[in-house]
């Protein structure tokens, strides 16, 4: 798998201050990003890549019913896009090719199973999955797939729920997030021993980890900057943290007034996606940055729809 020089935790972390502007794309900003979003006006949430720097956007899934998600969305090296859905009733994990085509469904049975995150290789996948404990009380605990046998292994046991996963581009980690007395804190599993380090200690919520793409740093969403509940409504920011050293977060893009979370980081390093709100919760708009450029920010998309989750397709 190729590896990619990290920018420097000083460059990367630099604090990004958000403001909307309409610029045409680069050039030299390439790639693609999958995400989801209501668009199609059938009621369904379906996924979606678009093309940079043209924009250009093509549909994947094509589902119907009111409130139906196509949700958590993971791209790895070797071509497929995983998602959770809950078009047959509740969640269940599903893995789809980037053009749209091979659509298969991994995962049957009557709990939930969401938040699946890929193996570098697309051989393997990790996900949460709602399984109900002896005292009959689910539980969000971590499973990893052997995608071509079905074979499935229980991963963690323990009575906090474990969600929000990401495979680090190395394949030795899965970053998760775990409520420990009921708060949301970073976590990252050692597949080899067996082991999870706690990474992130903060009174707010930490969620929706990923992995840069030498597998030392984590950006990830924390309302650590909102100290206002209002009708149960926070605002987050995104931070990074360095997980070989656990120093002090910092904050990688943040803004006073608009919820900003869910990053994606570009395999080079360069760009964070994220999605973000402005005023109405109903509205969910997409947005791309520099990693060292704050000036360099452009708006993905902005229309009347709810669109979230952006993935970059990452590099083999």
């Amino acid at each position: 798998m190729k590896r990619i020089l990290l920018l420097s935790i000083a460059a990367i972390a630099a604090v990004l201050i958000f403001a909307g502007c309409e610029k045409k794309l680069p050039e030299n900003l390439t790639g693609e990003i999958a995400f989801i979003s209501s668009m199609e006006e059938d009621g369904a949430f379906d996924v979606y890549v678009m093309s940079l720097p043209s924009m250009e956007v093509r549909q994947l899934t094509h589902t119907e019913g009111t409130n139906v998600e196509n949700v958590w969305l993971d791209w790895c090296p070797a071509g497929p896009i995983a998602f959770a859905s809950t078009r047959d009733g509740n969640y269940e994990i599903y893995m789809i090719n980037p053009d749209g085509t091979g659509e298969i469904r991994l995962t049957e049975n009557d709990y939930d199973d969401f938040y699946p995150a890929l193996r570098w290789d697309g051989r393997m996948i990790a996900f949460s999955s709602a399984v109900a404990t002896k005292k009959g009380m689910p539980q969000k605990d971590i499973f990893i797939m052997d995608i071509a046998t079905r074979k499935t292994k229980r991963i963690t046991d323990t009575p906090e729920d474990e969600v929000a996963l990401d495979w680090s581009p190395d394949g030795k980690m899965i970053a998760y997030s775990r409520y420990v007395m009921g708060q949301s804190e970073l976590f990252v599993l050692d597949l080899a021993a067996n082991t999870s380090t706690r990474i992130t200690y903060d009174p707010g919520e930490d969620i929706n980890p990923v992995w840069t793409s030498d597998s030392k740093f984590l950006a990830f969403s924390t309302d650590r900057d909102d100290t206002v509940n209002i009708a149960g409504e926070r605002s987050y920011n995104i931070y990074m943290v360095d997980v070989t050293t656990q120093a002090k977060p910092t904050p990688l893009v943040q803004h006073k007034k608009w919820s900003v979370g869910n990053p994606s980081i570009s395999p080079d390093n360069k760009w964070i996606a994220y999605q973000y709100k402005e005023k109405d919760w109903n509205w969910m708009y997409l947005g791309i940055r520099s990693t060292t450029d704050p000036k360099e920010r452009y708006r993905l998309i902005k229309n009347i729809y709810y669109n979230r989750n952006p993935v970059w397709k990452p590099i083999q």
